[in-house]
Order: structure tokens, then C-alpha cells, then sequence
């Protein structure tokens, strides 16, 4: 789904609630819906949490702020046309 190097990917992030959809270049990546975690130290498919995480992510807050990924090894990373909007 990820475009070549020098190619513009695209990418939509909806979070309703505690549940977010993310699309890649018109292709559904992944749905997650936090209320499924539950348990601190625990994914809802039985696997550990990492341990920075000490709360389970159905009890995280669903507003603050939004981060991007940095750099991968020594490639740049640029962005642009970036939109937030209230559903």
C-alpha cells in the first residue's frame, strides 16, 4: 500500500469515540476500537502491553495531541497538506 520512495502517500485518520479507522492510498489499513482494552499489561488477544503503557487504552483519554512519526534511519520525512476537522 505504500507508495514509492519520492511518491506522496496519502492517509486518513478517523477516531469516533474510542474506536479509529486508518486508510492508505484509498486501501483500509486497520480498525481499533480502545474499549477492547481493558486489562492494564494485556492486548484483548491475550499478548503483553508494552510496559510504558500503564493504563489499559479503554481508559485513555480521547483528546490531547496528535503526534507524527519521525525519521526512518537517515531519510527524511516531509508532510504536507496536513487537515484536522471535527466530526
Amino acid at each position: 500500500m505504500v507508495k514509492k520512495p519520492g511518491e506522496w502517500n496519502r492517509c486518513a485518520i478517523t477516531c469516533k469515540g474510542r474506536h479509529i479507522d486508518v486508510v492508505l492510498n484509498g486501501e483500509h489499513v486497520t480498525s481499533m476500537d480502545m474499549a477492547l482494552w481493558t486489562e492494564k499489561g494485556k492486548n484483548p488477544d491475550g499478548s503483553t502491553v508494552p510496559s510504558w503503557l500503564s493504563r489499559p487504552a479503554a481508559e485513555l483519554e480521547t483528546k490531547g495531541r496528535i503526534g507524527f512519526q519521525g525519521k526512518h534511519a537517515a531519510a527524511p520525512i516531509f508532510f504536507r497538506n496536513i487537515r484536522i476537522k471535527q466530526l
